[in-house]
């Protein structure tokens, strides 16, 4: 039998008594029928069938009382439980998570409904990487990850409180690197859910006056985090990072984000000497990124591409990307977290504060 984590449980406990207490709130429950991809050589013998999977959410509307909701057309805010059977449950075993979503309405009528659901949170996975029990299993090294994931779908309202919905899901489990193998699961799916609406049904508003956002910001950043190299159970090297930050805000929803990068991997030196490079070789690195930012409140969710300057040593190639999320706790001070990679290779986690300048 299949146990949940303490502390996947105590957090949904906490979320279903507080909707409990809202007087408007949403239950759903979600089917998932889907697979895991192959991405890379040497995991195919890990897929033995397709990944069945469920989901319990607590949603709620926004009234657009704050502007930000208002602008996104009253998008729904949740919680998520998930739970899949990775098909193989001797090396694989199964997978849970547990995070906070968002779901933005794509388009709306009296009973038809399009929308993109969003979130990312804390994943389980009962079977890792183990040097003796379980060394076939390299897409997972540690039982905790991080999870993405992204679901696209339409929705026909039955009646005043329940709806059903019907579309295609993307769900990705990952450690960051912080423990190695960490090849990390990614399961595409079809998706089914029914959405029953408890309490009063939420009246609409549009706010009285909607502030103009900042056109131009200037933030500093700088992050750190932890990475392992290969062999397997080596040392954990500490990566630094500062950046410089220009972002031009268009509208309410977008923005442009240019960074100036410079990375201290400390990583790298032990994978350069093994390819014969002096153990003094400067592994410090400067990049240029450019990326987008989807403008969420306080909150942006950013994808960008970027590429190395100036790297005497680059291990996997000229470009690295970001995908994550910042927070802007107050006016001026920023909370960042993000995931490095090169290309569909995880390079690490960071996670840092920013000071707004401009």
């Amino acid at each position: 039998m299949v146990k949940l984590p303490g502390f996947l449980l105590v957090l949904l406990i906490i979320g279903l008594c507080h909707a409990t207490h809202a007087q408007q709130f949403r239950l759903e429950t979600r089917g998932n029928f889907g697979f895991i991809i192959p991405h890379r050589v040497g995991v195919s013998h890990l897929i033995k069938g397709h990944v069945r999977s469920g989901e319990l959410s607590i949603e709620k509307e926004t009234s657009g009382d704050k502007f930000w909701q208002y602008k996104w057309r009253y998008p729904r805010v949740g919680l998520t439980y998930f739970f899949a059977d990775l098909a193989n449950p001797s090396q694989l075993g199964y997978a849970m998570a547990l995070f906070p979503h968002i779901k933005f309405p794509v388009y709306s009528s009296n009973r038809f409904n399009t929308s993109i659901r969003v979130g990312g949170g804390l994943g389980y996975v009962t079977k890792r990487f183990d040097p003796v029990d379980n060394y076939k299993n390299v897409m997972v090294g540690s039982s905790m990850n991080i999870v993405a994931n992204i679901v696209g779908e339409c929705s026909y309202k039955i009646s005043n409180r329940v709806s059903a919905s019907a579309g295609l899901g993307f769900m990705h489990y990952s450690n960051g690197a912080f423990t190695i193998p960490n090849l990390g699961i990614n399961i595409p799916s079809v998706t089914a859910a029914v959405n029953y609406r408890i309490g009063s049904e939420i009246v609409r508003i549009a706010p009285d006056s909607i502030p103009e956002p900042d056109k131009y910001a200037f933030m500093a950043y700088g992050t750190f985090g932890l990475k392992e190299n290969y062999p397997i159970s080596s040392n954990k090297f500490p990566v630094f990072a500062a950046t410089a930050e220009l972002s031009r805000q268009f509208g309410y929803r977008s923005r442009l984000i240019t960074n100036l990068d410079v990375f201290h991997n400390r990583a790298l030196r032990p994978s350069a000497t093994e390819q014969g490079l002096s153990a003094d070789i400067n592994i410090t690195q400067v990049g240029l990124m450019v990326g987008y930012g989807l403008v969420v409140d306080r909150l942006t969710m950013v994808v960008g591409q970027g590429i190395y300057a100036v790297a005497k040593y680059k291990e996997d190639g000229q470009f690295y990307h970001r995908l994550g999320v910042t927070y802007m706790a107050s006016k001026r001070l920023g909370l960042r977290w993000m995931l490095k990679t090169h290309f569909f290779k995880a390079d690490c986690f960071e996670f840092g504060l920013g000071y707004r300048i401009l």
